[in-house]
């Protein structure tokens, strides 16, 4: 076997061994930059996250003090839609206090009328019909000019 022989052959054997080792190189070579690559494309994620994140705080911080807003709003609107009605419907001060006067000059004579006016009060016959009937009271026992000693109170039946 002669010197160029055997360098082909020891280079056919070690071929395997350089092809292993620059595959693996170039595939560690490939894996780094597609490591960078991914590691690159992930910081631009984050940061955009991190940006969309802000975005979307400002936002609903902001509509939390807008719903705030519209509720006093409303309600304000309601109550002064409210304060009118209650001053057209509500009596005043002053209808109030008549009206307690008023109250109060009715439970006096009430009270009257309970006190000195006991009358006897019942249904009369005007004639010997049994249709004309009415109401009947007999206020002092000594008055007999009219029906016995009663007045009629009511025109009509």
């Amino acid at each position: 076997m002669s010197n160029d022989q055997q360098k082909l052959d020891f280079a056919v054997d070690q071929l395997p061994e350089k092809v292993a080792t620059r595959v693996n190189a170039s595939l560690q070579i490939s894996i780094e930059s597609a490591a960078k690559k991914l590691r690159k494309r992930f910081d631009e994620a984050n940061v955009n996250a991190v940006r969309a994140t802000e975005a979307y705080r400002y936002p609903y911080e902001s509509s939390k003090y807008h719903l705030a807003i519209w509720v006093l709003g409303f309600t304000s609107f309601v109550m002064v839609a409210l304060i009118p009605v209650a001053y057209l419907f509500l009596p005043s001060l002053d209808e109030i206090q008549h009206r307690r006067a008023e109250r109060e000059a009715l439970m006096k004579d009430m009270e009257w009328l309970q006190q000195s006016a006991q009358a006897d009060i019942k249904l009369c016959q005007i004639d010997n019909k049994k249709q004309n009937l009415r109401l009947c009271a007999k206020f002092d026992p000594q008055f007999s000019e009219k029906i016995n000693g009663y007045q009629i109170i009511s025109k009509t039946q």
